[in-house]
């Protein structure tokens, strides 16, 4: 997504503008050595009429399969 798909606000074009850089750094396939011991899910909501974003984040145990850390 485009900073530039959201003229109207201001206040979040920095951050639109850092997931682009970011983008870059994402691993794509798999690097690792053996399992991980804990995977997180991030998702991000923006709803345009109230002009304000939702965020939520998980964090699990992937052995256990259980929800170590969350936040919203």
């Amino acid at each position: 997504m485009k900073s530039s798909s959201f003229p109207e606000n201001e206040d979040f074009r920095s951050y639109y503008r850092l997931q682009d850089e970011m983008r870059t750094s994402v691993i794509k396939e798999d690097v690792s050595p053996g399992l991980p011991s804990r995977v997180a899910g991030a998702d991000v909501a923006y709803d345009e009429v109230s002009q304000k974003m939702f965020g939520a984040l998980v964090v699990l145990d992937f052995q256990e399969r259980k929800i170590v850390d969350q936040a919203w």
